[in-house]
């Protein structure tokens, strides 16, 4: 009787020995995955980041790029008003020779 007593104390011991290791790699395991979740989250988070600072960049550079175009409409109207003036003074200046001769 005693030999069976022993064998199932045995048997409960390692049984629990084995319920141990089991919740150890059991814990280990979600340690890991929560880890590795955290590593996915952290990726995730710098590509979003990058992904802000690179559309940050292309609406800075289409600002400017309308800013250098507002700026070339305005020299380009200056120019035409510079040359319509130009053109009037030199009109005028022709009719008055004209009417001199005249």
């Amino acid at each position: 009787f005693r030999s069976t007593n022993s064998v199932a104390k045995k048997a409960n011991r390692d049984a629990e020995k084995a319920r141990k290791l089991a919740e150890k790699e059991a814990e280990k395991a979600r340690v890991a995955a929560a880890k590795e979740e955290e590593k996915v989250l952290a990726q995730t988070a710098r590509d979003a980041e990058k992904a802000h600072k690179s559309e940050a960049r292309d609406a800075e550079r289409a600002r400017k790029a309308a800013d250098k175009e507002e700026r070339r409409q305005v020299l380009l109207a200056n120019d035409v008003q510079v040359r319509a003036r130009v053109a009037a003074e030199e009109a005028g200046r022709a009719a008055r020779l004209r009417a001199e001769e005249e």
